[in-house]
């Protein structure tokens, strides 16, 4: 399903002042993103990812960050693993995401789009790409050129937010509403449009697409949101919806895949 996105985009100052908003929160979650939960299911992708990327092989492995905003993962990572070291490469088209957070150390960063990556084949050991696809018009074309760059036996980590369920759907089609009407009260940020929705048979035909080996699966947010979002304070919680998208992850509300490039590619 795509969709034509709304005219209401992110912009510099909204971005920093979101950034700064955050980093009054009282509490970190997973021990190091700002948040107002300690296991925010919304960023535990994060943690997941940090980990699979810490099982890289190589010394001190070159890892692309496709579409890497505001390094959240290069934040938690840093707190989460800093006996494994990265290289890190963040590429972004727009210049001014590439301008957030730039006192976090050992973050080169490039200018480009996804479909036509500024690097050269086999460039990386490992690449992400988290919660970016689904704003992107040409899937297919990036999950190509995410693979093109990627090793032989290098591991794509991909993160998407799934189909949407009911409540969740009827907020996507209030959100353009929404955000008017914080615009009108003096708060003009809009949040990037999603055009493409994802569950997990669309996401396999993708990889497979790329030429992947089938991808492992781990589901995020079985249950979540709404008045239970005050659970999200304790760890048996994150535990329990963790263990549920391992078992059945095509009914959480986002979804990770690490695909694998054969070797002989």
């Amino acid at each position: 399903m795509t969709r034509e996105p709304s005219e209401l985009q992110p912009t510099p100052a909204s971005l920093r002042e979101r950034d700064e908003r955050e980093a009054q929160a009282e509490v970190l979650a997973f021990g190091a993103l700002p948040s107002d939960r300690r296991y925010r299911l919304g960023r535990a992708r994060f943690p997941l990812l940090a980990d699979e990327l810490a099982a890289s092989s190589g010394e001190r492995p070159w890892v692309l960050d496709a579409g890497v905003g505001q390094a959240k993962l290069q934040r938690l990572y840093a707190h989460r693993h800093p006996e494994r070291p990265l290289r890190w490469v963040g590429v972004d088209l727009l210049a001014y995401r590439l301008a957030l957070r730039l006192e976090v150390e050992g973050l080169a960063r490039a200018q480009g789009a996804l479909e036509a990556l500024p690097f050269g084949d086999a460039s990386f050991e490992a690449v992400v790409c988290s919660w970016v696809l689904q704003h992107l018009r040409d899937p297919e074309q990036v999950l190509r050129e995410l693979t093109r760059v990627l090793r032989p036996g290098g591991r794509l980590l991909l993160a998407v937010p799934q189909r949407p369920q009911p409540l969740k759907l009827l907020a996507e089609l209030l959100h353009p509403i929404l955000t008017r009407l914080e615009r009108l009260r003096g708060k003009p940020f809009g949040y990037s449009p999603q055009i493409q929705f994802y569950d997990r048979p669309r996401v396999r035909r993708l990889i497979r697409a790329a030429g992947l080996i089938e991808p492992r699966w781990q589901g995020i947010g079985f249950v979540t949101g709404g008045p239970l979002k005050f659970l999200e304070n304790y760890a048996w919680y994150y535990n329990l919806n963790l263990r549920l998208g391992r078992a059945l992850p095509g009914f959480t509300q986002s979804l990770l895949c690490v695909a694998t490039k054969p070797k002989g590619s």
